[in-house]
């Protein structure tokens, strides 16, 4: 196996399980990675502020990558150095396309992530809490996206369409995969992530892997989804969740446990074996 200098890994459905916990054995397997000088990335389709505090602020983590590498930040002073937005007119044509699938949708605007609601009063503040938050919204705010991106400064790096169920969001997905003005990728089995063209995981472990001078080929990347695929082909090893797609694992060097059974820790945990083991 190569020398891993940097271990890459996507947060849902990979370091936190089902119940949406980032487990002890974990997070102690990631710190003693960064103990003994192995860098971590963390790369997200989550935006900045979906993030776990856990993740954010744990000492030796220097770049963070979320809304699937339209953004990266420095840590801990989360600081942005890449971002790549949708056109502020494709944005809001995007979305007004999407609103005739009468699915809810998720834009991801700067550092954090609304749901968007046609007609939404946007008088003062211009944003509104849902009237009845749910596990659904994960406490996100409503708007009328179309509207609050015409404001100055805000943009949308991300539009998520949620659908009832996996047979719903594959005819639609249909529509988008083969269209060269955006990227469509997935990140659960009901949902559609929408992203700008060249705006990728893979494309952003790259970005920071070149910032913090380690070549790919000394790259473990983990993940579970199709929009893991890239940077876990990408990386010298890649390694699939036992809860990942048969498209990742096929793909994988190797399968760890599933993401209920701490299998990032097990993927780490052996890493830092072998790496002990070297001559």
């Amino acid at each position: 196996m190569q020398d891993i200098q940097l271990i890459a890994f996507d947060l849902d459905g990979t370091a936190i399980n089902s119940g949406m916990v980032l487990t002890h054995r974990t997070l102690g397997a990631v710190q003693e990675a960064l103990s003994r000088g192995v860098k971590i990335v963390p790369v997200t389709g989550r935006q900045l502020g979906n993030i776990p505090d856990d993740i954010l602020d744990m000492p030796g983590i220097e770049y963070v990558i979320s809304d699937n590498g339209a953004q990266i930040c420095t840590l801990p002073d989360r600081q942005r150095i890449f971002s790549k937005p949708f056109e502020k007119k494709q944005a809001q044509q995007l979305l007004l396309e999407c609103r005739n699938y009468h699915s809810m949708l998720y834009v991801s605007i700067g550092p954090e992530g609304m749901i968007d609601c046609p007609g939404k009063d946007m008088e003062n503040s211009g944003i509104v809490e849902p009237d009845e938050p749910s596990d659904e919204y994960w406490g996100n705010r409503s708007v009328d996206a179309v509207r609050y991106i015409e404001r100055p400064g805000i943009e949308m790096y991300k539009l998520v369409i949620t659908f009832p169920d996996d047979e719903a969001m594959q005819e639609v997905f249909h529509i988008f995969e083969d269209r060269n003005d955006l990227v469509a990728t997935s990140s659960m089995s009901n949902n559609i992530e929408l992203i700008p063209t060249g705006v990728s995981k893979e494309e952003g472990l790259r970005f920071v892997a070149g910032m913090l001078q380690v070549a790919m080929q000394n790259v473990m990347a983990v993940g579970d989804h199709h929009n893991d695929i890239g940077m876990i082909t990408a990386a010298g090893w890649g390694v699939a969740m036992g809860n990942a797609l048969d498209a990742v694992k096929a793909v994988a060097d190797s399968v760890t446990l599933s993401n209920d059974e701490d299998g990032l820790a097990v993927a780490i945990e052996r890493i830092l074996q072998e790496k002990a083991l070297a001559p």
